[in-house]
């Protein structure tokens, strides 16, 4: 049986990569991508988007599926 700590530690490094990957995703995005590369974000800021950039993704594909 595992300690409640090393359950954490493997939870926490579960999610670390969910978010990578989710990351990776939304960066991979062609108008994502069009649009840092046209604005010349830096990686700061681009970092600081991210959530933003999901959502523009969430609704642009909500909006084209009707």
């Amino acid at each position: 049986m595992e300690s409640v700590g090393q359950t954490l530690s493997h939870m926490n490094r579960a999610r670390q990569f969910n978010y990578e990957d989710l990351v990776a995703q939304i960066l991979a995005d062609q108008e994502v991508a069009a649009f840092i590369q046209a604005q010349s974000l830096s990686e700061q800021e681009i970092r600081r988007s991210i959530s933003k950039f999901n959502q523009y993704i969430s609704e642009r594909n909500r909006f084209l599926l009707g």
